[in-house]
């Protein structure tokens, strides 16, 4: 996650107030993260 390159996808990180980023752990398969994006055109 940290290394990914968001402006290359066409999508970027949607810190506007009020946006939850989700953390979800299974110790047995994954860690996953869920961050909002939006469209990197796009300012709302």
């Amino acid at each position: 996650m940290k290394k990914f390159d968001y402006a290359a996808s066409g999508f970027q990180l949607d810190t506007t107030q009020g946006r939850v980023f989700y953390f979800y752990h299974d110790s047995d398969r994954f860690w996953k993260y869920v961050r909002p994006v939006k469209r990197a055109d796009r300012e709302a």
